[in-house]
């Protein structure tokens, strides 16, 4: 999985790949209507190429998904290029004003690029149940009685800390008590809508109970919203498309 690193109004370049500085040109290109959708489909179709060719034993690599977004650029960034010296000054654009003007974007180009991927993919899709399989394993592995008790002391001297009610959400999640742990992250979020984390977890809460139309929505919501690529927004968008492919399959 890739790691976008953002600070403020600037973004950090890696000097090893320049992949951070080829996704900020790819966003800022999906402004430019001629052959972008084009572009996008060549892009998720190079993806699923490179996963169904490295996925093994119920086991993808985020390493490996890493090499394959660099390996799926390769073969479109001709494309891209043409598009971006076609339509803009590149004199006139550095790293800072793309991801400006591209960042507006970013959200609706990742739910596209997910909804592809993981719609095309086996692969990926399988990767993408075991990661939240995993997440809910660890939810219980640290899901200690003294934890909940301590935060409970706590939530009961400060009842309105959205964060706090999150983390004892989750321990309520890990521990199978889901009625409270929907109370806990429902309230949580309406203290505080602009905690990505909580709409993914709220979202895994609501699938458990069975409702996985109350959670694909709850995550839609979500997405322009409360994008956010260091934290929770990508997991958000994989979790929307898992869920959505998982729903027309029953």
């Amino acid at each position: 999985m890739i790691k976008l690193n953002y600070t403020n109004n600037s973004c950090k370049i890696s000097t090893q790949n320049n992949l951070m500085k080829y996704f900020i040109l790819f966003l800022f290109l999906i402004t430019i209507p001629i052959n972008a959708q084009e572009v996008e489909i060549k892009f998720s179709k190079e993806l699923c190429k490179c996963f169904d060719k490295n996925y093994d034993a119920n086991d993808l690599d985020l390493d490996i998904i890493k090499e394959c977004f660099i390996s799926a650029y390769e073969e479109i960034k001709d494309d891209v290029n043409d598009m971006f010296l076609k339509k803009v000054d590149s004199s006139d654009i550095n790293n800072d004003k793309a991801y400006l003007m591209g960042s507006d974007y970013a959200g609706k180009l990742m739910e596209n690029i997910h909804k592809s991927i993981i719609n095309d993919c086996d692969s990926y899709y399988k990767f993408s149940i075991n990661l939240f399989e995993e997440m809910h394993t660890n939810l219980v592995k640290h899901s200690h009685q003294k934890n909940l008790d301590s935060l409970t002391n706590q939530i009961s001297k400060d009842p309105n800390n959205a964060f706090k009610l999150i983390e004892r959400g989750l321990i309520y999640l890990g521990k199978g008590d889901i009625n409270n742990s929907k109370e806990d992250l429902e309230k949580s979020l309406e203290l505080n809508s602009t905690v990505p984390r909580v709409y993914l977890y709220l979202a895994m809460v609501y699938d458990l109970e069975g409702n996985s139309d109350k959670s694909i929505r709850l995550l839609q919501d979500s997405i322009y919203k409360n994008i956010d690529f260091q934290n929770a927004g990508y997991l958000i968008i994989m979790y929307h498309a898992m869920l959505k492919r998982k729903v027309r399959e029953k």
